[in-house]
């Protein structure tokens, strides 16, 4: 028996929207820009952080 290949479940381009707290603001400053995961070199992983602006 052997493990079960690993599929990936995310679509490339994927957004994902999150909430958070003054508190977090320098964590999450540390991580825009940074890439996480393999193939970084090819620009897979990229992480970007912005602000979601409500009229």
């Amino acid at each position: 028996r052997e493990p079960r290949p690993l599929t990936p479940y995310l679509a490339p381009g994927s957004t994902w929207f999150f909430e958070s707290t003054a508190e977090d603001l320098s964590a999450l400053n540390k991580l825009h820009g940074a890439c996480i995961g393999e193939k970084t070199a090819y620009g897979y992983g990229q992480i970007l952080i912005g602000k979601w602006e409500v009229d």
